[in-house]
């Protein structure tokens, strides 16, 4: 749970509103945290928003 803290931490200090799946998938290999346990995580708790496959919109 501390893993997810940190990559919502990343995400809000990193001042974008828009993230690619790339760049998401590089916070998660750097924390050790499965991609997809992240998008599920950062999703159910409205951290981020889906536009199109690959991009993500951070409110």
């Amino acid at each position: 749970m501390m893993s997810f803290s940190l990559l919502v931490r990343k995400l809000l200090l990193d001042n974008k509103r828009y993230i690619s799946k790339e760049t998401l998938k590089e916070y998660c290999k750097k924390l050790g945290i499965s991609y997809i346990n992240a998008i599920k995580y950062l999703s159910k708790y409205k951290y981020i928003k889906r536009i199109v496959r690959g991009f993500f919109y951070v409110p």
